[in-house]
């Protein structure tokens, strides 16, 4: 244990304008989190900077790992104060782009900015980032007050300004009466405030972090989602958040970057990317959805109205159509909760199958053409009763407003 400590404890200061740094590294047994102090504004720890300025840059970033890229020509910005989630499954580029801003990995081509500087050649203790990881890494024979101050007591701060900023960063992570506490005898939750405390009070301009709450469970989970966010909001630091967790992106997030084989497939506010997604691909990842196969028929009254199935209906925005020849293929993206079930004229179908959710019941319905739509129904009334709605004859619609339409 005392061999670990020694090489976690061996990370080196730089020195640079009189300030010095601590590394956010990563070594085979352990992770630590820290970064560059900024010592421009001592007084506090929640100087909110302005949102019309880009804090990282990244132009057209490439990395491959044995001839395959990893990432592939993506470009992105960040605002000051902005919380930005990198979203998409396992091996979509993500983290491997996270760990290029922190500069743990180098990219082939392409370049990294950070305050409009161009950083793609320096070393991680030269960024004004810091990153957290999943792993929090906390030193074990500290205290959470001395794990905490580690960074500053290593830049040689002030006695009473290491103390000041970390009763700050202790009282905005909510762990008052708990800092001479051991790690060991802290809950996970606790932890992951004191990895986020030992980071926020070196006062980065952009904080990193890369699926750090996937080690606790739901509830707690969803408890830290709502702390992080608030945090985020009170220091004003740039956050760039990687999960695949959708939930986790759609409640924190100003703007979602959807990846999927190291590109964006698309960016935007949770509302854009959940309503409407660009691609086949967001629209199936972020939440659930229905793809119908249809042919574009005509516009009338400023409704696209496709053919499915046989039936011509009113199916979606007149400007979500424009320019398509009668008869070209459309898929139609419409989410389950947006389907109403009626027995009036509509795309009629059976009830096949149901699922209790509580509030909700989702129904899935075969159309009489054979393709399969989901529903979610408001349980307003006795839900004991949907068992025997099985095999009942339906019409489903659905508002013009609500469907994406998706061209090949």
């Amino acid at each position: 244990m005392m061999l670990r400590c020694l090489m976690i404890a061996i990370i080196a200061a730089s020195s640079r304008n009189h300030q010095s740094s601590i590394i956010n590294h990563q070594f085979p047994i352990h992770h630590f989190s820290a970064g560059l102090l900024a010592l421009s504004d001592p007084d506090s720890l929640c100087s909110r900077p302005p949102m019309d300025t880009y804090v990282i840059e990244l132009e057209r970033l490439v990395k491959r790992f044995g001839g395959s890229p990893a990432v592939d020509l993506v470009s992105l910005s960040v605002r000051a104060g902005e919380f930005l989630t990198l979203l998409g499954p396992s091996g979509c580029g993500k983290t491997t782009l996270l760990r290029m801003i922190a500069g743990l990995e180098t990219p082939d081509e392409g370049r990294v900015l950070l305050n409009g500087a161009d950083v793609t050649d320096l070393p991680p203790y030269k960024r004004d980032v810091t990153t957290v990881f999943q792993q929090y890494a906390l030193f074990p024979h500290l205290d959470v007050k001395a794990n905490i101050a580690f960074g500053l007591k290593r830049r040689r701060a002030p006695r009473d300004e290491i103390k000041r900023r970390v009763s700050e960063a202790i009282e905005m992570v909510r762990l008052e009466g708990l800092d001479s506490r051991m790690p060991s005898e802290l809950s996970g939750g606790q932890q992951q405030r004191v990895a986020l405390a030992r980071s926020i009070v070196l006062k980065p301009r952009s904080l990193l972090l890369d699926e750090p709450l996937a080690a606790l469970d739901l509830k707690l989970r969803k408890q830290m989602q709502i702390e992080l966010k608030a945090l985020q909001r009170k220091i004003g630091v740039s956050f760039v958040y990687v999960t695949h967790d959708q939930e986790e992106a759609l409640t924190m997030s100003d703007r979602i970057a959807v990846m999927n084989a190291g590109k964006i497939e698309q960016i935007g506010t949770a509302e854009e990317i959940y309503e409407r997604p660009l691609t086949e691909f967001v629209a199936r990842f972020i939440g659930e959805s229905n793809l119908l196969e249809a042919a574009f028929e005509s516009i009338a009254d400023q409704t696209g109205l496709v053919r499915v199935d046989g039936s011509v209906i009113p199916a979606c925005r007149a400007d979500s159509v424009a320019g398509l020849a009668p008869g070209s293929p459309v898929r139609i993206m419409v989410r389950p909760e947006k389907i109403r079930l009626l027995t009036a004229e509509g795309l009629t179908g059976t009830l096949e199958s149901h699922a209790y959710l509580g509030e909700t019941t989702r129904w899935t319905i075969r159309l009489d053409g054979g393709q399969e739509v989901s529903a979610l129904e408001q349980n307003s009334g006795d839900a004991t009763l949907a068992r025997k709605r099985i095999g009942e004859r339906v019409a489903i619609s659905w508002e013009p407003d609500c469907a994406v339409v998706l061209r090949p």
